[in-house]
């Protein structure tokens, strides 16, 4: 248990706070650009092996397996908030550096980031019931 508490605080201790987090695309527009450029990928690899050149073994499994790709696209999109839902989601959550040293509740699960945040001095806790 000493070596996890240990890594836990080491985790703890490298998350940079800071007031103005880094501004990130929403995530509706880093799918569609993962999407354009895996089906870039898959029509380039097919044009070489059409014209009769050979692919790498990365693109064969991408050609063999591109079905499998636009499915787990089609359901991320689908399990994604409606846009800009997940800005407002990040908003809205609690900042680790604006609680201090207020207590944070806790369910007996997260006992890995409890140990990390109080070895590093950050946060109390308390246990709370689990619902």
């Amino acid at each position: 248990m000493e070596r996890l508490e240990q890594h836990a605080e080491s985790l703890a201790a490298a998350q940079p706070v800071t007031d103005r987090p880094p501004a990130v695309l929403p995530l509706h527009t880093r799918l569609n650009d993962n999407a354009a450029v895996l089906l870039a990928a898959y029509r380039a690899s097919a044009a070489e092996l059409e014209s009769g050149r050979g692919v790498v073994p990365a693109a064969e499994w991408l050609l063999d397996n591109y079905h499998l790709v636009e499915e787990q696209i089609r359901e991320i999109r689908d399990d994604l908030p409606p846009l800009g839902a997940d800005v407002a989601l990040y908003a809205a959550a609690p900042r680790l550096d604006s609680i201090g040293r207020r207590s944070l509740s806790f369910q007996p699960n997260q006992q890995l980031l409890r140990a990390g945040f109080c070895f590093a001095g950050h946060l109390t806790f308390r246990r709370t019931r689990s619902r």
